[in-house]
């Protein structure tokens, strides 16, 4: 009897999600149910469930298999990218990847069913639980799901409200999108295509439709770029899943890949340039592309985490408008994978801050100087955020505007970590700078010295893990570091100071509580001057580029400690010495300018005599060769930059120490050939001497 009880029960819980399923069907919506209970009866009734999706378009998120669905990795979510997902299930417990589950969530079509397991042993943030609690929840014990008013799918109201809405007319946005890329294409050159939307509409996907729509029309070279492979994948599925829907034998259109950094770097030839998710690019590498590529796509999105929105609004579209004054621009706000009566995309936004927007801000207020005694500091931790939603939104929207690798974890981990902590710089009572710091170090000796033998990784210790590993220094993992991960202020009030303001009031919480501060960051020669105007000094630049920004990784530190200041001057002595080699070698591709910038932060030793070879001086009013004279000229770049006043041009670092090649010389300069690139570093050489034999 109590099987046949426990069949009975069963059968209608299936009934009931089959029916909110079907009822999300016809509204072309996504259901959600929450199946709460011991993890035998969540198993028992998924096995039921399956059979009513087909089995190629039914994924499981979690470490656990299931069978009956595609089990993918809890952090792996990003693999779901470029396919229409049916049925989803995910596992919300410790391991719960928020990045993951948002990735996924987005390819999950209309008339789809979301299901997440939860049961009472995983341990979860208040935040995340309040969230879940929302969701219609079908209970072990009850027989039907039961939904809450918020997202009741079969609420008279809500029916009643209900329109027509086809999906010809979902897609009618994306088909105009991809008419107007066309339009790129056949019309006049320098006439670039700028699309914003929001997420899930359909955006990346019409950029593979419309270069596969050419084919057979005429061959066809298409690039495509963004900040990682992964965000294109949409394009790249649907170009091929196009071409593959045609009646030719041959395919005249080509779609491929190729990085940031090393499309500017080797400039390709191509009929069209399709660069996706624009806004978490630097802006000068925009700049880059819009002058060399004539034909362009440039796409972003204005919400959420793929793209800094307001930022690439209130920066590049000027200069892009102002520079192409023939470019247009063309936004989709309607969903193309689910209606726009769809109570999920809401929840998710909500839930991970995906639709955190700037604070508005009073024309005076942009306008005039910072008042100082107008400015208010404070920490925001765990219990905060949960407490005052809406200055978190704001403090969290300038984080994603400013950092384009701000996502959905950070704010898990934000509410999850003892180490992590948000603090908030207000105007007026407005929210306009944020920082996000990690507390980091005081490892002990045993740990420290697997991790200088490359035996242990400790997660959470960024800085001292790099500082003890690559650059042998056991104090600084011991000690105490607070380092900042992101530091953003409102695009509309950057700079008048207030990431200094900010910078300075951080250093006074810290100091007595940490030894140093520090921060790791993509160098430019803007955020090289920005640290140490601030008083952060540099130990390390990495020896890999990143591909999406063309940046090398650097570390800048700022002594809070007597303690930290002995092991903080050997570090820099070692930057000095190292910093040589890497501009010649691994990183001898960075922008002259940066180098200028990081070999003037690097010790050297003050040298009181000046000891010119006549070789050089000779060479720099027009005699004898450059190689003759390049031995003796790498001293000399020290030797001006420990002299009060002493000046290098960027010129002489690229010719001297990064020894670039004159050809690579008179591109980068503008020089019509080696012979005028020679000839100006000559002249620049010899005003050096000259400022050198005056001192």
């Amino acid at each position: 009897m109590a099987n046949h009880s426990l069949s009975s029960r069963i059968d209608s819980q299936l009934s009931s999600i089959t029916q909110l399923q079907q009822l999300a069907q016809t509204q072309c919506v996504r259901a959600v149910t929450v199946l709460k209970g011991e993890s035998q009866w969540q198993q028992t009734l998924l096995a039921l469930v399956v059979d009513h999706f087909p089995q190629q378009s039914r994924f499981h998120i979690g470490s656990e298999k299931i069978d009956g669905l595609v089990n993918v990795p809890s952090n792996q979510g990003k693999r779901l990218l470029g396919q229409d997902t049916q049925m989803l299930v995910v596992t919300i417990d410790e391991q719960f990847d928020a990045n993951s589950f948002n990735a996924a969530l987005g390819t999950l079509v209309g008339g789809g069913l979301l299901i997440l397991l939860h049961t009472e042993k995983s341990s979860l943030h208040p935040w995340l639980v309040g969230a879940i609690s929302e969701l219609p929840m079908l209970e072990e014990s009850s027989l039907e799901v039961a939904q809450p008013s918020c997202f009741c799918l079969d609420d008279e109201t809500r029916l009643a409200s209900l329109t027509s809405n086809s999906a010809a007319n979902r897609f009618e946005q994306q088909e105009q999108a991809i008419e107007l890329i066309h339009h790129v294409v056949t019309g006049h050159r320098k006439r670039p295509l700028v699309l914003t939307a929001d997420r899930g509409r359909g955006k990346t996907s019409a950029l593979g439709i419309a270069a596969a729509r050419f084919n057979g029309q005429r061959p066809l070279r298409v690039l495509i770029t963004a900040p990682s492979k992964s965000a294109v994948v949409s394009a790249l599925a649907h170009f091929n899943s196009e071409l593959e829907g045609q009646s030719l034998s041959a395919s005249s259109v080509t779609l491929e890949f190729v990085a940031p950094d090393e499309l500017l770097q080797t400039k390709p030839n191509c009929d069209l340039l399709f660069v996706d998710e624009a806004a978490a690019l630097p802006i000068s590498m925009l700049k880059q592309m819009v002058e060399h590529y004539h034909r362009m796509v440039i796409s972003t999105t204005i919400h959420g985490y793929e793209g800094c929105g307001r930022g690439f609004s209130v920066k590049f579209l000027p200069w892009l408008t102002e520079n192409r004054k023939d470019a247009k621009s063309y936004h989709l706000d309607s969903p193309i994978r689910w209606s726009q009566y769809d109570l999920l995309e809401p929840w998710a936004s909500s839930t991970f801050l995906l639709n955190a927007e700037l604070s508005s801000l009073p024309e005076p207020m942009v306008k005039e100087s910072i008042r100082r005694d107008a400015l208010t500091w404070e920490s925001f931790d765990a219990e905060s955020a949960s407490l005052d939603r809406e200055r978190l939104d704001a403090a969290f929207a300038l984080l994603v505007n400013a950092h384009y690798q701000t996502s959905p974890n950070d704010l898990m981990w934000l509410l999850n970590s003892k180490t992590m902590k948000l603090y908030i710089m207000s105007y007026d009572d407005i929210v306009v700078g944020s920082i996000l710091v990690n507390r980091e170090g005081q490892l002990d000796r045993d740990l420290i010295e697997r991790v200088q033998l490359g035996r242990a990784r400790p997660a959470g210790h960024l800085v001292p893990m790099e500082l003890s590993n690559h650059l042998g220094l056991s104090a600084a993992a011991l000690q105490s570091c607070l380092r900042i991960m992101r530091i953003a202020v409102h695009p509309l009030l950057q700079g008048k100071g207030l990431g200094s303001e900010m910078l300075t009031a951080l250093s006074q919480v810290a100091k007595g509580n940490v030894d140093y501060l520090a921060t790791n960051f993509g160098a430019t020669a803007e955020l090289v001057r920005f640290w140490k105007t601030n008083e952060f000094l540099p130990v390390r630049i990495g020896s890999a580029k990143d591909k999406a920004s063309g940046t090398y990784s650097s570390t800048f530190i700022c002594p809070l400690s007597l303690e930290s200041v002995e092991w903080i001057d050997e570090a820099r002595n070692q930057f000095g010495d190292s910093l040589h080699f890497a501009l010649r070698s691994h990183a001898q591709d960075v922008d002259p300018s940066l180098a200028l910038s990081l070999l003037k932060s690097a010790e050297f030793i003050s040298l009181s005599s000046i000891s010119v070879s006549p070789l050089v001086a000779n060479y720099a009013r027009g005699g004898n060769s450059f190689n003759s004279a390049r031995p003796f000229l790498v001293p000399l770049i020290p030797l001006a930059l420990s002299l009060n006043g002493g000046h290098v041009s960027p010129l002489i670092v690229a010719v001297v120490i990064q020894e670039w090649s004159w050809t690579t010389i008179a591109e980068y300069f503008g020089f019509a050939g080696k012979k005028q690139a020679e000839q100006a570093f000559r002249q620049e050489l010899f005003q050096l001497l000259t400022v050198l034999q005056c001192k």
